[in-house]
């Protein structure tokens, strides 16, 4: 039995995903510095979110947002692993103000292995659109193992190397017991990357 508290799905992005937003969501001060550093940092969009004004932050992971409520909502594994081509892999809830319930979102798709394209990336933009009425901007953020990706409108691009990089870094910095899930982060993408070497999922490796 395997007792990873990130490993809870099968498909690799998934798994990278969520031990992603878990670590975002128990540590906000790496919350922070990941807009900080990572997203406000990244093109092509040039949208800069609010990282030291937020008032509020819900996470939404493999779900369809404005369905099922703030918090980090996960779905059953066979539920995810059959919808996820039409669903983003998560969602990014930030709000700068007390008269709004959502200001702002980001939305997130990850890759290793499997393309992308305009009408994928779109199509979760507009479903978030469309499903939270008064979010007053959307945003995506594709994350690939590649330094460079095509652009795409409304959408930032990071690699995987970069959020460990921030992983590892906010770890080191100390001083605060919540580093712990940055940490747990980096560790659990090492113990990914191997496993995926091992078993030949990787490519290009």
């Amino acid at each position: 039995m395997n007792n990873n508290i990130f490993d809870l799905y099968n498909l690799d992005e998934i798994r990278l995903t969520h031990a992603l937003l878990v670590a975002l969501n128990e540590d906000r001060q790496f919350l922070k510095l990941f807009l900080r550093d990572v997203v406000n940092k990244t093109g092509p969009d040039k949208t800069i979110f609010p990282h030291s004004q937020a008032k509020k932050v819900a996470f939404v992971e493999q779900s369809v947002p404005g369905l099922t409520g703030a918090g980090l909502r996960k779905t059953t594994k066979e539920e995810v692993e059959e919808t996820s081509s039409t669903i983003p892999d998560g969602v990014i809830f930030i709000n700068d103000d007390d008269n709004r319930t959502h200001s702002w979102a980001l939305v997130i798709e990850s890759k290793i292995n499997a393309g992308h394209s305009a009408k994928q990336l779109n199509g979760h933009v507009k479903r978030v659109k469309t499903s939270m009425g008064g979010v007053r901007k959307i945003c995506g953020l594709l994350i690939t193992p590649h330094p460079k990706e095509r652009a795409y409108k409304n959408w930032k691009h990071c690699s995987w190397s970069q959020i460990y990089q921030l992983a590892r870094q906010h770890q080191e910095s100390g001083g605060r017991e919540n580093n712990k899930w940055s940490e747990r982060l980096a560790e659990f993408m090492e113990i990914t990357e191997v496993e995926m070497l091992a078993k030949g999922r990787l490519e290009g490796k």
